[in-house]
């Protein structure tokens, strides 16, 4: 049997738990949350890229989920015809709306944020509906995007409402997530012996600028500055590992590198056995652009790590390895972007 939590607000409680206390309509807020949970939300729309005034593809989503239990104010969207694929809308409070669509391709997952240096019209809304179940908000709002990505027009409007937890949403995340079980509020172990960040022959020796910026606050007395230049020296590190260079200051670069670190990571340790929390917002950790187009983007991966080390210093260890980990997983994902690969052919052409 499933058991309904309702939180309403005290005034509410208290105003309604009279001698006139309508149990009709605490009946029928119960019935609507059974409902919303078996339809898994409510979602109208579509979104539709197309190139050359042809259609490339197009996502319906049926189904939402609200993003609160994974620690970000907005939601995921699923569809899964006629074509598969995730989008997940989120308002950040520096940059503004954000929208990160992942979709089935015949050549693997694709994924690609959008934001308005990429939009000429990018409108988001997204209101809590005064109601949690499970001490989750049920979510609505709107989506209103037409934007230019690698040459293609991708425009639409969704409007959803009654989002809060969906079995589709999570189903369908699972089948696009390039991280092989990292997705964003999973726990993964970290192995003895961490994987290296290695890139085929063909990806390798491309000049990289960093661009890195700092997801979540910034904690424990440090500043934004020192947080930005630890950033980027862990950048640089994961650049060279990949073969890659990175670009002096006054050089064109082939590749501009726009990592998402964060500066926020909790640890708790019991002995040998360390736990590292990883926030993530919906933030990509990594999006390449050469020639003013998006080659390649690598979601947020991990939410938490899981180690045991016999280390001297068990939260260092631990935390080495799981950076080594993530960058490995980052090499993986950017081994099987089309878009990466075909800039790298047409860069080794040049005379």
């Amino acid at each position: 049997m499933r058991i309904w939590t309702l939180l309403v607000p005290c005034a509410a409680l208290v105003a309604g738990c009279g001698p006139e206390f309508d149990m009709g309509a605490m009946h029928a807020m119960i019935v609507k949350a059974q409902a919303m949970q078996k339809q898994q939300g409510a979602v109208d729309g579509q979104i539709v890229a197309g190139r050359n005034g042809g259609r490339e593809w197009r996502l319906a989503p049926v189904a939402c989920r609200s993003g609160q239990p994974e620690g970000f104010f907005g939601v995921d969207l699923a569809s899964a015809t006629p074509d598969r694929g995730d989008i997940r809308v989120l308002r950040d409070p520096i940059d503004g709306p954000r929208v990160r669509i992942q979709r089935e391709t015949p050549s693997g997952p694709e994924t690609m944020v959008l934001d308005r240096s990429l939009c000429s019209t990018l409108d988001v809304t997204i209101d809590r509906e005064g109601i949690a179940f499970g001490r989750v908000d049920l979510l609505r709002g709107s989506l209103l995007l037409d934007c230019q990505v690698g040459g293609a027009n991708i425009a639409g409007t969704l409007r959803f409402e009654d989002c809060h937890r969906s079995e589709l949403v999570n189903g369908v995340q699972a089948e696009l997530d390039p991280g092989h079980g990292s997705a964003p509020g999973s726990t993964v172990h970290v192995p003895d012996r961490a994987p290296t960040a290695v890139l085929p022959p063909e990806l390798r020796g491309l000049s990289v600028r960093l661009e890195p910026h700092i997801v979540g606050v910034v904690v424990g007395g440090d500043t934004r500055g020192h947080a930005l230049a630890m950033c980027k020296k862990g950048d640089a590190e994961l650049v060279r590992e990949m073969g890659w260079t990175v670009a002096a200051d006054a050089t064109l670069p082939d590749m501009v590198a726009r990592f998402g670190c964060t500066r926020h990571v909790e640890f708790s340790t019991q002995g040998r056995h360390v736990e590292i929390l990883v926030p993530h917002d919906g933030t990509p950790s990594l999006e390449l652009v050469a020639a003013e187009r998006i080659v390649a983007t690598v979601p947020a991966g991990a939410t938490r790590f899981s180690c045991d080390s016999g280390a001297g210093d068990p939260e260092a260890d631990c935390g080495r390895r799981a950076s080594a980990m993530a960058g490995a997983r980052i090499a993986a994902v950017l081994a099987k972007s089309g878009e990466l690969k075909a800039f790298a052919e047409e860069h080794a052409r040049r005379p």
